[in-house]
């Protein structure tokens, strides 16, 4: 015999879920704001943030892998940050 079970939806679910994207979003902005803020002074990053923050759009940067590099991976230099990148800065 197979049970019949309940499931009641919770009614603001897509408000939930929508306010804990919004949530996220905000503290991603906060986080690639606050790399940004690093790189202006100066402060090395993790080449998966460099590497984000150019997907982005964010900032430029140049590839310098070379045979020194870990096998598999690529090595990020900042060069500079992108007008999208000084309004966020800014903003």
């Amino acid at each position: 015999m197979s049970e019949r079970v309940k499931v009641t939806m919770n009614p603001n679910f897509k408000a939930d879920v929508l306010k804990a994207t919004e949530e996220k979003l905000a503290a991603k902005i906060a986080t690639e704001k606050e790399a940004l803020q690093a790189l202006a002074c100066r402060q090395p990053l993790s080449n998966a943030m460099l590497a984000h923050l150019s997907r982005k759009g964010l900032i430029e940067v140049a590839d310098v892998t070379n045979l020194d590099s870990p096998p598999g991976e690529r090595e990020l230099l900042f060069t500079f940050i992108t007008e999208r990148g000084r309004q966020v800065l800014e903003g």
